[in-house]
């Protein structure tokens, strides 16, 4: 099966094309069965920049990057990646393309050493780069080299949402998804996780989309926010015009 993906991969030429492409939403409306939980919601991700996206619970955050990637039922709308169309692709091929997905929780195996998680992650990049590529994620992520041959179960909190992703960037994707990267983090453990999305987009050129709960923190990196309320867009603009805007306070 990984052979047949393979065959189907985009050339490094297409990848970094999607590098420097927008992902893009088209009047999504997407939930789980019958239910509706996005409501033809259309916006855009830009490449190489922060995008964070806040909303009280319920609002449809998570909901929104699991249609992006494949994890949720798309009713109407499209997902597309520059020129390519993801709508209907599987998640495998939405990898190919560049886009990765980190859950809020979980995403590591706990039974693995941290670095078979890595080369588990790196199952869909070329082998040939494999080493070379683990010894930059250590560069990216230096706390992980220290505890390489450590069980991921062993790891504390911190230590394993920096493992998730590391993993969600060990095939350079052109997209990673975040879904609230503090939960359940100590206030400086937050911070640190959160400026590490910050270095994986100066040193990897990768666009981020972030859902985070701490806003304030998601500020700090954000090069643009959008607002979701009750599965619709409601506002979008600069951290700066959040922070300014008494009618907003309440999300922060």
């Amino acid at each position: 099966m990984i052979r047949q993906i393979r065959n189907l991969a985009p050339s490094c030429l297409e990848r970094d094309v999607a590098r420097d492409s927008n992902l893009d939403l088209s009047d999504v409306v997407a939930g789980y069965g019958a239910t509706r939980i996005l409501h033809g919601v259309s916006f855009v991700v830009p490449p190489n920049a922060v995008t964070l996206l806040i909303g009280r619970n319920g609002s449809g955050k998570s909901t929104l990057l699991k249609s992006m990637f494949g994890l949720a039922d798309l009713f109407s709308g499209t997902v597309r990646l520059g020129r390519h169309d993801l709508t209907s692709l599987s998640i495998a091929d939405r990898i190919l393309r560049g886009v990765r997905y980190v859950p809020q929780s979980g995403g590591v195996f706990g039974s693995l050493r941290v670095e078979e998680n890595l080369q588990l992650a790196a199952s869909l990049a070329d082998r040939d780069r494999l080493q070379t590529t683990i010894g930059e994620i250590f560069e990216l992520f230096p706390a992980l080299k220290s505890i390489r041959s450590k069980r991921a179960g062993e790891l504390s909190g911190g230590q394993q949402r920096l493992l998730a992703f590391a993993m969600g960037t060990m095939t350079r994707p052109a997209f990673l998804l975040v879904d609230e990267p503090s939960a359940g983090l100590s206030p400086l453990l937050a911070r640190q996780v959160i400026q590490h999305l910050g270095q994986i987009r100066d040193q990897q050129k990768t666009g981020i989309l972030l859902v985070e709960q701490n806003v304030k923190e998601g500020c700090r990196v954000a090069d643009y926010i959008y607002l979701l309320r009750d599965g619709h867009l409601h506002w979008h603009g600069l951290p700066d015009e959040l922070l300014s805007q008494p009618s907003l306070a309440a999300f922060l």
